[in-house]
């Protein structure tokens, strides 16, 4: 007795679950089972109903069509060729130059202190951020696809993470406390993502939405510029451009042009007053860095250091020392005993001692590590995959180009370390926050239409096509091709 197409609309046979566990056995990446069940079940389901519509019995119409699938080891097989979680290995090959490079820079760097390079320090730094990197990877960066009370909760965890460090240190004031107040600031690096999990639970909530995350968002910034003040305003860059993206995409939902300026004018407007803030507190500086001969007790003496020091660097070879004017009195600068010795001018000492061609390699390096994550950000297909990856790489770009201000323009704060150069906990923490973007191109393709309610496309094209009695099925694998979809782009 013929049966209506409704009846197996939610249905799924047990001969086909056992069909797909089959085939889902051969597939090693478990990530990937979800997607290609929802797939392949929809096929298997379409093509019942063609045959029941045909006059077949039911329990022919679902032994017909496994018949017509194939055999499920051979397709998961095939499948297990396609979905395997590939890291893109430029990127892995730029950070390990960067590192390569780093431990370069640090020995040249080394050699004019008291001290020698902690080879063993950087060593056990990037065993543990690799371990790291690989531990995101494995989370996975849809684990911030979190309801809003879990996302709530790791926001006040990690905001009375990065409020009890400091304090920690502040009261001890010994070796131990010192390395978890490192930490501490370094983990302000990774709140950019935590902010990328709170506005995906805050989705289509519209203008309420947006307030509330841009609320969390200050109160936690206003944490860490309290503990450390020009790193927090460096912080405050990447969650802005975040919710500058959420708003571009209509991630709250669709304003109207009204709600959308006043949402824009709440954005900015404490930006610019926190802008003026910044200048009224750090004039000083800025003038001084403008003019560093106008401050009487040699207080541009840095600027000064920075500056002398690089005009006298070659393209090639050590720097001729000149002499260094501060005060209205003449200073040798000789073997550049007045150029500070500290790790954040890391790369004017590297181009003093070794010349301009090594700041020529770390540019190279970082704009090709930005353009790769750019690259990975592009092809993202869902939502919160595009925001996790963007957010990752301005992250890693802001460190980029401060480091490279104080370390060329002889701005006198302390930056955050050069991303995978120096700096043993910048180095994990970078690590986490790599994994992340790796985690976000390892998944592109995969149906996440339960996470994200997306439309994304399945690498298995199949076409049914039928004649009175007669159906045939083409089942066919559409492997990536990353230059045609580069064109498209």
């Amino acid at each position: 007795m013929p049966v209506s197409n409704s009846n197996f609309t939610n249905i799924i046979p047990q001969e086909f679950t056992d069909y797909l566990s089959q085939v889902c056995q051969q597939i090693r990446w478990k990530k990937a089972h979800p997607s290609i069940r929802r797939e392949l079940s929809n096929h298997m389901k379409d093509q019942m109903e063609v045959y029941v519509s045909h006059g077949i019995p039911s329990e022919e119409a679902i032994q017909k069509t496994i018949q017509e699938m194939g055999d499920p080891i051979q397709i998961g097989t095939q499948l297990d060729r396609t979905y395997r979680p590939k890291i893109d290995k430029g990127v892995l090959f730029l950070v390990g130059l960067l590192l390569l490079t780093g431990s370069f820079m640090q020995s040249v760097f080394y050699m004019q202190g008291p001290v020698s390079y902690p080879w063993l320090n950087t060593v056990l730094a990037v065993i543990l951020g690799i371990s790291g990197m690989l531990a995101a990877m494995q989370i996975d960066y849809t684990a911030l696809a979190m309801n809003r009370k879990n996302s709530i909760i790791l926001y006040l965890a990690y905001n009375l993470a990065v409020l009890f460090l400091p304090i920690a240190y502040r009261f001890s004031r010994n070796a131990g406390s010192y390395m978890l107040y490192s930490f501490g600031i370094h983990l302000c690096l990774l709140f950019p993502l935590i902010f990328c999990g709170v506005i995906y639970s805050f989705r289509n909530q519209g203008l309420f939405g947006f307030l509330v995350c841009g609320g969390m968002a200050a109160v936690s910034l206003f944490l860490m510029i309290g503990t450390t003040f020009f790193r927090g305003l460096m912080i405050a860059l990447p969650c802005l451009a975040v919710l500058i993206l959420a708003l571009k995409i209509n991630w709250f939902g669709n304003f109207s042009t009204g709600k959308k300026a006043a949402a824009y004018s709440l954005m900015f407007g404490p930006t610019v007053i926190l802008f003026y803030v910044f200048l009224t507190l750090a004039w000083h500086r800025i003038y001084l860095w403008i003019n560093p001969y106008a401050d009487p007790q040699n207080q541009g003496y840095y600027i000064l250091a920075v500056r002398s020091a690089l005009a006298s660097s070659k393209w090639i070879g050590y720097a001729e020392p000149l002499p260094l004017y501060a005060a209205q009195e003449q200073l040798p600068l000789t073997e550049f005993q007045f150029l500070p010795h500290t790790p954040d001018l890391l790369l004017t000492w590297a181009i003093t001692r070794l010349g301009w061609w090594i700041l020529c390699i770390v540019l190279l390096l970082a704009l090709l590590l930005c353009w790769k994550g750019i690259h990975i950000c592009r092809k993202q297909s869902n939502v919160l995959g595009k925001m996790v990856s963007f957010t990752a790489v301005f992250t890693l770009a802001i460190q980029f180009f401060f480091f490279l201000l104080a370390n060329l323009g002889g701005l006198d704060f302390s930056p955050f370390p050069f991303p995978f150069l120096q700096g043993n906990i910048s180095i994990i923490v970078n690590f986490i926050l790599l994994g992340f973007l790796l985690s976000a191109e390892q998944r592109k393709g995969l149906d996440e239409m339960n996470v994200y309610e997306m439309d994304l496309k399945f690498p298995v094209n199949v076409s049914i096509q039928h004649s009175n009695r007669e159906v045939n099925i083409s089942l066919k694998l559409r492997l990536p091709d990353f230059k045609r979809s580069w064109r498209k782009r």
